[in-house]
Formats: structure tokens, C-alpha cells, sequence
């Protein structure tokens, strides 16, 4: 018994002292012209890049160049500028794709999300997404862990937020890494902004800091939200979810 706790108190004190430090891989404001999106007001700050039913843009990619590695979190806003069903399916929002140009994951207009795999293509709704409406500003981010589900298989974890509150997570494990980011898709009717790509699955309350922040200082932001990682990391719950995850790796 004397082992087993010194065992247990041993996970508890290395989980504690891992704190993440999260960078910022990519941010997209869209003042500037992006692509050949139609980069105007209204935005949730500066400007946005609008896909409009009026004008068919294609939609914009952004060349990760290998940034993406074992953990990440994209986040932004959307406008819906036009929404004429309970849920559209079909409308892209942000997509990642492979190396060759396959999707991995999607995420739509209507914040259902998408894993592509071969044989299967497994989707998550978000049911709230039904009472967005014209002129609606949401904010939806993904967060991917590669060792997040606790479990030995699958051992990744996907979690989907809107507004900084989860409504979607998947256990599962991609065996492809994300190179391109596809925004947007011909006359979606939305508009994208501030887009933001880490290198850390971000919690819940740091996703929450990342909506509210209104400045332009990446330097900042990363430490706004290193310090709100580390305020996660000592909460009780924190650790022991931290120390059960590790012993359920170990087989222990």
C-alpha cells in the first residue's frame, strides 16, 4: 500500500510541475488582402474575409509548412451572413487537409465537425448551431491532443468548442498530419476572423481568454494564456485527471 502511494504522490508531483507554454503557429486578422476572399467590413475586429452568395470566391489556403505536430488548437469567428436552413452542412468553414490535398477534418457553417478517414467519415454535430441566425458572431475552436484521451487506444482526443464551451470530442487517432488550412468555400454566406493556430491543446479557460483578447501582440497573448495554463495546471481535479492519465498509459 506504502508503494502505491508513493507511486501515486510521485505522478502527482511530476503532473503538477507540467505546465504548458502554448505558441502561436499562425494568426490571420484579414485586414490585409488574403488571397482572393473579399477582405471588408464587418468584422469582429479590422476587417474580415467574406465568402458571399453575391460573389463566388474560391475559397483561401494557408500553407502550414509542417508547423502542425502532436498538439494544436485553431480557433475563430465566424459572421454568418446568410442562413436559410436549420443546419448547413455543405458550407465550409475550415477545413485541414493532408499532403496530398485529402480533408482530415472539417468544420462547417454550422459547427458540425468532420473526420475523414479511408473507409469512414465520422461526424459530430453541434446542435446549438440551429438557432444561429443572420448576422450571428460565433466563435469555434478545435483542439487536437495526440496522448489527450487518458486511455492506450485510441489515444488521441479531438474536442470541439463553441463560444469556450465544449460540445464535441472525439477519441481517435489521426494518422495524418494536417498541411494545408482551407478557409471559407464559394458563396457560403460567412464571413472568417481571427484565426488563430497553437501549438498547444488548449483548455477550456484558456480558449475562453483567446475570444475575449483584443490585441495584436502575439508575444502577450502567449504569455496570457501560458499563465492561465498554469493556473489549469494546479487546480486539484488538474491534477488528479493528470496522474490518472499517466498511470492508465503506464498499464498501471
Amino acid at each position: 500500500m506504502g508503494k502505491i502511494f508513493q507511486t501515486w504522490m510521485a505522478t502527482l508531483l511530476l503532473a503538477s510541475t507540467a505546465t504548458a507554454a502554448p505558441k502561436v503557429l499562425l494568426h490571420e486578422s484579414f485586414d490585409d488582402s488574403v488571397g482572393k476572399a473579399s477582405v471588408r467590413e464587418p468584422a469582429v475586429r479590422g476587417k474580415a474575409a467574406w465568402f458571399t452568395t453575391k460573389d463566388a470566391q474560391t475559397s483561401v489556403r494557408i500553407d502550414l509548412q509542417d508547423k502542425f505536430g502532436d498538439a494544436w488548437t485553431i480557433a475563430l469567428w465566424q459572421i454568418i451572413k446568410v442562413k436559410e436552413w436549420l443546419a448547413a452542412p455543405e458550407d465550409n468553414l475550415l477545413r485541414l487537409l493532408d499532403s496530398e490535398g485529402k480533408p482530415i477534418i472539417s468544420l462547417t457553417k454550422s459547427g458540425g465537425v468532420f473526420v475523414h478517414e479511408p473507409n469512414r467519415t465520422i461526424h459530430l454535430d453541434c446542435f446549438d448551431a440551429l438557432y444561429w441566425v443572420r448576422g450571428s458572431r460565433e466563435h469555434l475552436a478545435l483542439t487536437w491532443d495526440a496522448g489527450g484521451s487518458g486511455a492506450a487506444s485510441p489515444k488521441g482526443m479531438l474536442r470541439a468548442y463553441w463560444k469556450a464551451r465544449p460540445y464535441a470530442s472525439l477519441a481517435i487517432d489521426l494518422d495524418r498530419t494536417p498541411a494545408t488550412l482551407e478557409i471559407g468555400a464559394p458563396s457560403a454566406g460567412l464571413a472568417v476572423d481571427e484565426l488563430f493556430a497553437l501549438d498547444e491543446a488548449l483548455s477550456l479557460r484558456a480558449i475562453w481568454d483567446l475570444m475575449r483578447y483584443d490585441g495584436k501582440d502575439v508575444a502577450a497573448l502567449e504569455k496570457l494564456l501560458t499563465e492561465r495554463e498554469s493556473i489549469e495546471a494546479k487546480r486539484p481535479a488538474a491534477k488528479r485527471l493528470a496522474a490518472w492519465a499517466k498511470l492508465v498509459r503506464e498499464g498501471r
